[in-house]
């Protein structure tokens, strides 16, 4: 059944949603929308959401609710439209008010279109001599709905052999992800997301080695209170000791059975963050390099392989060992995956720029948070990727082990020593 276009939400509110119900499509007011949220992430390969409303029309007795619906929500001054599935229907209750005692309170969690098809689904095929990247468009073609990409990095690697086991499509596709590198980037570290723009299959580092930035810079003082690029609010995650034991190094071991050798490759964070890019020019640690500290038999036979794991789980746990959390006036021109850049002051108001938090950001994940009754209605929550120190007096800081490649400025250049 057609959408209904004619639906008007309340005045100043930029989102409304539209329940599609077996009898027909109901719009829910903004005003009756208690809670309403959606996250993109880049190393989450669905969006996921959450609304909480006030049933005034009696949705329950008309419809009734099943989670067979979709949810069609428009959100921001350009009206973009988005179409999720109903995962699960999380509660219903009744309303608090007094005088209300007939409206009921209904809580949906939702998914975006490919969620289902992506994890409760499963096959059974195989390729032979076939790129890793081929065999995910094959599964995105054949098992996910013809998705198209707004963004698709080609993989390096030819698989000899690859069965699909009974598997669903986001098990494969994680198993293809960890063994394979980037044809543009060169480097291991593939994502698998959805963000306002579309699809995307790429490499962490060709995310970071990007040359579009947005125009504007994001900044803490503006004259208008609500210029879309002042930071309403930000903090900072703090160093997590734990966290770094898969970044110092490590073994990653196999077995040829074709030359009947054991093969076994050692990694250090000193080689590993050579490989990849960084937004400035000194990494998060000293040399905390230490091969000793893990140790996998990981059942492959190529040593290359085994290269592409460990950088896989190397770079993508590296780039969460600092986060940034800003909160910003909501617009739907932001994805996550793109680069920002963050004027950032700095607490001596002689030096004016914080030089080791000022420059480039990766976006992780984007919460998008609506409430009518809130000023800005729309705001966005931004977790930011700060993989490294833009600028730092060296000497002062001891023995920081430098950028080898960086991005600083929107342009790839190499630091040398």
């Amino acid at each position: 059944m057609a959408l209904d276009k004619d639906r008007t939400p309340a005045e100043g509110a930029q989102y409304s949603a539209v329940l599609s119900l077996e009898v027909g499509d109901s719009t829910i007011d903004a005003k009756d929308i208690l809670l309403l949220y959606l996250i993109e992430d880049i190393f989450s390969f669905s969006m996921t959401g959450k609304i909480r409303f006030i049933d005034r029309i009696g949705m329950l007795e008309y419809g009734p609710v099943t989670g067979s619906e979709t949810l069609t929500i428009f959100i921001g001054e350009d009206d973009t439209e988005l179409e999720f599935d109903i995962f699960k229907i999380s509660r219903i209750s009744q309303l608090t008010e007094a005088d209300s005692a007939t409206q009921n309170v209904i809580e949906i969690v939702f998914v975006d279109k490919l969620f289902i098809p992506l994890t409760q689904k499963r096959y059974n095929i195989s390729w032979t001599d076939t790129k890793s990247s081929a065999i995910v468009s094959h599964i995105c073609t054949h098992m996910l709905d013809n998705i198209t990409f707004k963004e698709f990095e080609d993989s390096r690697e030819t698989l000899p052999n690859f069965y699909m086991p009974y598997w669903t499509p986001q098990e494969a596709i994680l198993w293809l992800m960890k063994r394979s590198s980037g044809a543009t980037s060169g480097q291991a570290g593939y994502l698998f997301y959805s963000n306002m723009l579309g699809k995307n299959f790429v490499t962490i580092d060709k995310l970071m080695n990007s040359e579009t930035v947005e125009k504007d810079h994001y900044v803490f003082d503006a004259t208008d209170q609500y210029y879309k690029n002042k930071i309403l609010g930000w903090s900072i995650s703090g160093l997590d000791s734990t966290s770094l034991k898969g970044i110092r190094g490590g073994h990653r071991m196999g077995y040829n059975s074709s030359t009947k050798t054991f093969i076994d490759n050692d990694y250090t964070y000193v080689d590993e963050i050579a490989k990849h890019t960084m937004l400035g020019k000194s990494t998060l640690f000293q040399d905390i390099s230490d091969e000793t500290i893990d140790y996998r038999l990981e059942g492959e036979n190529d040593s290359a392989l085994l290269d592409n794991i460990y950088n896989h789980e190397f770079v993508r746990r590296y780039s969460l060992q600092q986060g940034v959390s800003i909160m910003v006036k909501g617009f739907t021109h932001r994805s996550a995956g793109n680069l920002i850049e963050i004027n950032w002051p700095s607490a001596h108001p002689a030096q004016k720029i914080n030089k080791p938090l000022k420059g480039l950001y990766l976006i992780k994940s984007i919460t998008h948070q609506f409430a009518y009754n809130q000023k800005p209605a729309y705001l966005q929550k931004m977790i930011l990727i700060k993989n490294a120190y833009t600028e730092l007096e060296l000497k002062n800081v001891g023995t920081m082990v430098k950028s080898t490649k960086s991005n600083v400025f929107g342009s790839v250049g190499s630091l040398g020593g």
